[in-house]
């Protein structure tokens, strides 16, 4: 018998015509669900606390994570009340495998064992939250009164054993009478991509999952009629600056209004630091709140317009516009804001600077 008679032959393995820097970077995209099924358990758990932060935290009192050994039975406690007299209980499963019923079967137990000897009482519902389930082990879930009587049935051969390394714990009279009074209908499946439907909303996805932040709203900034608080500092050093120009004390708009090119000088400016506030707003609605990421921009912006701000210019105009243009040429590639960084950021990031720092600032004389 020759190769060609069991063996097929290998073919030209296909691939696409364009080839994006990424992909060269690091191959082929991991789907989000193949991300879950290879984290380790700590990670899997991280996962859910982000869901629960993120999607359901409102719905509760208090939400602990509990997980690890010596848990109970319990990897987030959902504390619907102050009190703690309702809970309901989220409990990660990261199996290789789907759910399986011997697997839900442990956990009930568990349950069943430390509500009898009251270490935590009957929650209001259960989620197993597992990365798939069997379809037996749904159908089941679906049927409290099975689920109940299965529980019993395979106590023995499934519990027993199971619920605490230090002892068996078998099925007494006490524990059997506490099972039958319990309501079972509390148990439900929650899976990893029904989750991920809800965390891709949350500031935590992009950090978890990549795939880039969700587009930044491309609309011209809302720009208030009237000068606000925040705008104060960077506003008034603009003032000096044209002030010092124009020989003449300027402080106000409408001391603008008299030179056209000032005033729409004035105006633009303005927008630029709208532009650079709705990034900012943008950060926070996408990343997470820990994150340095807006600051780390405006420090690149900073360490790269400096010099021009130092530098001697023919006029303070000069000296604001020549620092614009160098802003506008800075290179940002490490950032987490790069794709979604406008020229408006980068200018409107400068009076951000002007705001907060004393060195950034228009004018040749000091004011006293």
């Amino acid at each position: 018998m020759s190769p060609s008679d069991y063996f097929l032959p290998i073919t030209k393995p296909s691939c696409s015509g364009h080839l994006s820097a990424s992909q060269i970077l690091q191959g082929m995209p991991i789907s989000q669900i193949n991300r879950v099924r290879i984290m380790e358990a700590k990670e899997y758990e991280d996962f859910i606390g982000e869901w629960l932060y993120g999607c359901v935290k409102e719905e509760y009192s208090e939400i602990f994570h509990i997980g690890g050994s010596g848990d109970g039975g319990r990897d987030f406690a959902a504390y619907v009340d102050i009190e703690g007299n309702e809970w309901n209980n989220y409990q990660c499963k990261h199996y290789k495998n789907p759910l399986s019923i011997r697997d839900i079967l442990i956990e009930i137990g568990k349950l069943s064992y430390y509500c009898l000897n009251k270490r935590y009482t009957w929650p209001r519902n259960y989620f197993f939250v597992a990365i798939e389930v069997s379809s037996t082990s749904l159908d089941l879930l679906k049927n409290p009164e099975g689920l109940k009587e299965e529980l019993i049935n395979r106590w023995n051969r499934t519990c027993e054993k199971q619920i605490t390394t230090s002892k068996r714990i078998e099925l007494t009279q006490e524990l059997r009478t506490f099972i039958d009074q319990c309501d079972f209908s509390i148990f439900h499946i929650i899976t990893a991509e029904m989750i991920i439907d809800q965390h891709i909303k949350t500031v935590y996805h992009a950090p978890r999952f990549g795939g880039g932040l969700r587009v930044k709203p491309r609309e011209a900034p809302i720009v208030s009629p009237k000068i606000k608080e925040n705008e104060r500092a960077y506003i008034t050093k603009l003032f000096d600056a044209y002030s010092e120009d124009e020989n003449e004390p300027i402080s106000s708009k409408e001391d603008l209004k008299k030179n056209k090119n000032l005033f729409q000088h004035f105006n633009r400016q303005r927008e630029n630091y709208y532009s650079a506030e709705m990034l900012k707003q943008f950060s926070r609605d996408n990343l997470p709140p820990e994150s340095t990421v807006f600051e780390e921009l405006k420090e690149d912006i900073y360490y790269g317009i400096i010099p021009v701000v130092e530098n001697h210019h023919s006029s303070c105009k000069c000296r604001i516009d020549n620092t614009l243009i160098e802003a506008s040429k800075i290179p940002i590639d490490g950032n987490a804001l790069k794709d979604e960084l406008r020229v408006k950021d980068k200018q409107g990031l400068c009076h951000h600077l002007a705001n907060e720092r004393d060195d950034i600032i228009w004018t040749t004389k000091l004011k006293k």
